[in-house]
């Protein structure tokens, strides 16, 4: 259930200083499970239980030196993409620039920090204010991918640069070991890259874009549809709207279904595949 942290603890009805808090947190099953796989020995474990602390759930109590995770977010954005374009540099050495780039966007996306935050458990761990706590509240993505980028800003604080990056590959080895997920896996680079990559074929083909038009349902999920000539091609439905589209380009480009809008007195499908095919074996 989410936020279990939060109902347990938003019920304390005193705080004295930052310790309170994390003399709560730390007699917690779910923090405990959390501490030791993430495997930082902490100078200062305070910096951790800042991190796992909401600004609605620090309203009000930082004359009691409660902080929120705003300040470490903001620190751990830039040293994480830091560490991503350093490690893809050392791990891609016949990668061109362009891709690099491309690939670090893909990794450091929200949707990329928002699933690492999922195998964490960061929308049990993270300490909301009351009112939320209370609810049947699922955090977006947006709201895991910053905790996960607080707690890179709190490791780095406490521990220095250099330490918390072999740190942090050591997290994606555990991460890859008992989930079996590959944090570098260039799969994420093809799948980031989609969108443009539809863009550009339909633009060779077609000589025009696709379009994605988006709505929310009730249940924080959007509907997003892929069209072309205002037309509905396909559909999705996702938490992110920007991980619905790229779902949409993937599966137009596998399926090559832009094809179907080709005049057959210009060139017809056949062609542009043989073509395709002829060009990948090239």
């Amino acid at each position: 259930m989410a936020y279990k942290l939060s109902r347990e603890l938003s019920c304390a009805t005193k705080w004295n200083t930052k310790n309170d808090l994390l003399n709560n947190l730390v007699v917690q099953p779910l923090f405990c499970e959390f501490y030791r796989f993430i495997n930082v020995k902490f100078k200062d474990p305070n910096l951790l239980a800042q991190a796992l602390c909401h600004s609605s759930f620090a309203y009000g109590k930082r004359e009691n030196g409660i902080e929120d995770n705003e300040r470490l977010e903001f620190l751990g954005d830039s040293e994480f993409g830091s560490y991503v374009t350093s490690r893809l540099y050392e791990k891609f050495p016949n990668m061109s620039e362009g891709e690099l780039s491309k690939f670090r966007a893909a990794l450091i996306s929200e949707e990329s920090l928002n699933e690492i935050g999922a195998l964490l458990n960061l929308s049990n761990l993270l300490l909301v204010g009351r009112n939320l706590a209370g609810q049947n509240y699922k955090p977006s993505p947006g709201i895991v991918s910053s905790a996960f980028e607080a707690i890179v800003g709190a490791i780095i604080k406490d521990q220095g640069v250099e330490k918390g990056r072999l740190l942090l590959d050591e997290l994606f080895y555990r991460i890859k070991y008992q989930f079996g997920i590959y944090f570098w896996d260039l799969k994420k680079l093809h799948e980031f890259d989609a969108k443009t990559r539809l863009q550009e074929e339909t633009v060779r083909h077609l000589k025009e874009t696709p379009q994605y038009e988006s709505r929310k349902l009730d249940n924080q999920t959007f509907e997003v549809a892929l069209k072309f000539r205002d037309q509905i091609l396909l559909t999705t439905q996702d938490v992110s709207k920007k991980k619905a589209e790229r779902k949409l380009a993937q599966r137009a480009l596998l399926e090559k279904l832009y094809l179907m809008y080709v005049p057959l007195d210009d060139k017809t499908a056949t062609d542009i595949v043989m073509a395709d095919i002829q060009n990948n074996a090239s």
